[in-house]
């Protein structure tokens, strides 16, 4: 095992949702290529995030930064 092993980087599928409407400008511009939101009277939920823990951590705050409740965050199986 190589020094560079230690740092691999663990990619995982997430999916999240947050109480209100998340415009698609938002999702564009902060989530992950790919991702999918979809919106129903409970609010906002985004899928298939692929990322990394520290790209989900920073969605968490983008997301608390701009006020946002988050519902539930859970790690899928891809």
């Amino acid at each position: 095992m190589t020094e560079a092993d230690d740092f691999a980087v663990e990619m995982h599928y997430y999916q999240m949702r947050i109480a209100g409407r998340l415009d698609d400008e938002f999702v564009t511009s902060f989530c992950p290529a790919g991702t999918e939101a979809t919106w129903d009277a409970d609010g906002t939920r985004l899928e298939r995030i692929e990322t990394d823990q520290s790209g989900i951590i920073g969605l968490i705050r983008s997301l608390h930064n701009l006020g946002c409740t988050i519902l539930y965050l859970e790690r899928k199986e891809q």
